[in-house]
């Protein structure tokens, strides 16, 4: 080919000779990058480049854009070198671009695609033996709610390989079989909740059993029971924060004045506000939107609802059609002895300062939008929602020079609000209303914690006190 041209990849040393490339058939790989599908080599001494064998190897040995042609040579190492006692014969190389890794970011349906494959096909199976057609069918597998299903995707995708390990067909495991995988689970240390989202989504995927479903099979339910009472469902009796100290945090610097908030610092208390003012779920916050009619102003408070494509957790015209009520403080409890902390916290006032100043980057009519990165205007997940709430609690608390508590979930939120409501003698209908609750008994099973604190004991010392001043027994 003639001697090199000095170039950063060429070598001075090893410039003049007969060493060359004798390409037989090329093929273009793409981004002006050319491979030789097979190379003869004319001379004993033939160098070829390296392989690459980290992303810096690769990035050195690319070629500079706006060269047409990667066929030029770099001296290899030593032990790649075709020597005389090695054989001569060309051998075909095959060249291309470098393996990326797979992005760590899997969206739900990315995922559903893989995880749902098997478990679908079982049930699109064994509802088509049932005569339904395919759009019956479609809209059968409807009925539960997209992270529902993902829920029995891992689950299914859990069993198949537990089956494939025992050597079990999934769809003829027996109960005695599944009744093996609960104990797996159990044994793992799986919570009661944990093992009945598995019997149901086995229970969609085997169908009946002896004329009956699976969670409905005797041996099933009394495994389950045995479950609960060795794993009872125990819930903290006390909140893991304190309401009182957020609030106060929230009332001096960096949250207050407004004017002078950072974004994030306003955003941070306005998500807090806006979510212990209502006691709703993380994704109903996400869900609320900002423009009319779905925003309501007035000088009593504000009113806003979800968007109408929006699917609450439980679908009824009792949760599909509640509103989101934020109230504003009167004039008269301004004026009291701690108006001044009442102004700082009003839901209002705050939502009208976070919506005035996101108005210029908005991209999204989402009521909370990210502010800052590349996305910056955009709607915000309902992770990074519940990571705003858990992170306003933070603040208050290392701004108030205490430890940061353990444990903290956004979920929380709606027991305080609950709670707290419930202890200053707002009716039960109210507390339902607001957190879109059909009966009081989800409050009480499920959110209820003390708030009240040292006043819980009065019938106890009310009974101390009747006793010692009681008459004597004959």
């Amino acid at each position: 080919m003639g001697s090199a041209a000095p170039r950063p990849d060429g070598n001075s040393a090893q410039r003049q000779g007969s060493t060359f490339f004798q390409p037989k058939a090329r093929t273009r790989i793409g981004g002006g990058r050319c491979a030789s599908d097979s190379m003869a080599l004319s001379h004993p001494s033939l160098c070829v480049p390296p392989l690459a064998l980290s992303r810096q190897g690769v990035k050195a040995s690319r070629i500079p854009s706006g060269t047409s042609d990667s066929s030029c040579s770099r001296v290899a190492k030593k032990t790649v070198v075709c020597g005389p006692s090695q054989s001569r014969q060309g051998r075909a190389l095959t060249v291309g671009p470098p393996s990326e890794p797979s992005s760590s970011r899997t969206s739900i349906f990315r995922s559903s695609g893989s995880l749902l494959s098997g478990g679908l096909a079982y049930e699109r199976r064994r509802l088509r033996k049932k005569g339904y057609s395919e759009p019956v069918i479609s809209t059968l597998l409807r009925a539960r709610r997209p992270s529902t299903t993902l829920a029995y995707a891992r689950v299914w995708k859990a069993f198949d390989s537990w089956c494939a390990t025992a050597q079990v067909q999934p769809c003829r495991a027996s109960i005695a079989d599944i009744l093996t995988f609960l104990q797996d689970g159990l044994k793992k240390g799986l919570a009661y909740s944990s093992l009945r989202v598995q019997v149901s989504a086995l229970g969609c995927l085997r169908g009946k059993f002896e004329g009956s479903s699976l969670a409905c099979h005797p041996d099933v339910a009394r495994f389950l029971r045995g479950v609960r009472n060795l794993r009872p469902p125990l819930r903290a009796p006390c909140p893991s924060w304190s309401l009182n100290l957020v609030l106060e945090g929230l009332t001096v610097a960096p949250f207050e004045p407004l004017r002078r908030a950072s974004l994030k610092d306003l955003t941070l208390k306005t998500v807090f506000l806006v979510a212990i003012a209502s006691a709703r779920r993380v994704s109903e916050l996400q869900a609320l939107w900002c423009r009319e009619p779905f925003l309501r102003i007035s000088a009593s408070g504000v009113s806003l609802c979800t968007v109408p494509s929006f699917l609450p957790k439980v679908v009824s015209a009792f949760h599909v059609n509640q509103s989101v009520d934020l109230p504003s403080f009167s004039e008269k409890e301004l004026q009291s002895s701690h108006g001044s902390d009442l102004k700082r916290l009003d839901v209002r006032r705050v939502l009208l300062r976070y919506l005035e100043v996101t108005n210029d980057f908005r991209r999204s009519d989402h009521l909370f939008v990210l502010w800052q990165g590349p996305k910056k205007g955009l709607q915000a997940s309902k992770a990074t929602i519940a990571r705003w709430l858990t992170c306003s609690i933070a603040s208050t608390y290392i701004g108030c020079g205490k430890s940061v508590p353990d444990g903290l979930k956004a979920h929380s939120l709606r027991s305080q609000a609950s709670s707290w409501a419930e202890s200053t003698q707002v009716s039960t209908q109210e507390i339902c209303r607001a957190a879109t609750w059909k009966s009081l008994h989800t409050f009480a099973r499920h959110y209820r914690v003390d708030v009240r604190g040292p006043s819980a004991a009065s019938f106890g010392s009310s009974v101390i006190r009747a006793g010692l001043s009681g008459s004597h027994p004959i």
